[in-house]
């Protein structure tokens, strides 16, 4: 599944960001979970439902050496 488009949205007080109901209503039908991971590549926000990252990071962010990354 992928969503392509542009958004401007506000942070809330909390720090939270809100979703797109079109969107939540895709993640809930096909994922059953409003549960995302969201990062940042590129310079623009990745977002990525629970299951699907920590698929990610079983095949690829595990093999990272952290000591070489710029922090």
């Amino acid at each position: 599944m992928s969503f392509y488009g542009n958004f401007k949205h506000k942070l809330d007080s909390k720090g939270r960001v809100s979703i797109p109901s079109r969107y939540r209503k895709v993640l809930e039908e096909e994922h059953h979970s409003r549960q995302l991971m969201i990062t940042v590549i590129d310079g623009a926000l990745s977002v990525y439902p629970q299951k699907k990252w920590k698929q990610i990071e079983r095949e690829h962010l595990s093999t990272l050496d952290v000591t070489t990354l710029e922090g």
